[in-house]
């Protein structure tokens, strides 16, 4: 979302007919914080849930923060 004084990005998931906690990023996201997130929020849902991630079906757009060997070695697919 673009708005006059800079750019808001939004984040967020659904999972197991819930959604999830929804991100405002001020400025652009990168590898590390977006492993942050996947790692400390996405993943502590999964166990809070008693959700394998493995079975989990796991969408992204394929940006290359997204595909990155250190993101796909946090969710494991």
């Amino acid at each position: 979302v673009k708005h006059s004084e800079g750019n808001i990005m939004v984040w967020g998931y659904i999972i197991a007919q819930r959604l999830g906690r929804i991100y405002q990023i001020e400025g652009n996201i990168d590898v590390e914080l977006y492993t942050q997130i996947l790692d400390e929020e996405f993943l502590g849902t999964l166990y809070n849930l008693g959700i394998n991630k493995k079975d989990v079906y796991f969408q992204q757009d394929n940006d290359s923060k997204y595909t990155s060997k250190q993101t796909s070695s946090c969710y494991g697919v």
